[in-house]
């Protein structure tokens, strides 16, 4: 019995042999190039970019910025920002909600900072004069003494919004 088995064993090696070596081949070969992918410094997830900052162009927008994450959107003005946000519901549209800066100063300087090698570009229609070309982006928008001896910025980390109040030596915190 047990040398039938094992009769059986290799003549499937023996007929099947060259299948066998292909599939292992092929396994070291994608092995390989799926390691040398992940060594790539070009080859960047999604995920992984950077929101950018742009400045609005409407003539109201004052200091105005938005940005855009997956699924979402926020526009930052002087005294607040707003998010749109995706709805829930099997609806489609959005769930928009602002926040407001109790209490803050009403003179406030917003400026972006660190300008981002890549630009946007908007083509809405056939007209060319409705086009925006070049618009800059930036890593992140800071609000300087938003209050007393406190800095705000909004920046974004994996398509993620985040932000961060500085609060100067000495400054009030409450």
């Amino acid at each position: 019995m047990r040398k039938t088995v094992y009769a059986g064993v290799r003549n499937f090696m023996r007929a099947h042999s060259a299948v066998i070596a292909l599939m292992a081949f092929v396994s070291l070969v994608s092995s390989f190039a799926l390691g040398q992918a992940a060594k790539t410094p070009s080859i960047v997830s999604y995920s992984d970019a950077k929101l950018a900052f742009e400045r609005s162009d409407t003539k109201d927008a004052g200091e105005r910025y938005t940005t855009r994450g997956h699924g979402y959107s926020v526009e930052l003005d002087r005294d607040s920002a707003r998010f749109d946000l995706p709805s829930r519901s099997d609806r489609s549209g959005s769930n928009a909600m602002s926040l407001c800066w109790m209490d803050a100063r009403h003179d406030v300087t917003v400026t972006p900072e660190g300008q981002m090698s890549g630009v946007s570009n908007y083509v809405t229609s056939s007209d060319p004069a409705t086009w925006r070309m070049g618009v800059s982006n930036w890593e992140r928008v800071n609000y300087h003494d938003i209050y007393p001896g406190i800095d705000l910025s909004f920046y974004g980390r994996q398509q993620r919004l985040e932000y961060d109040f500085r609060v100067k030596p000495l400054a009030d915190a409450d």
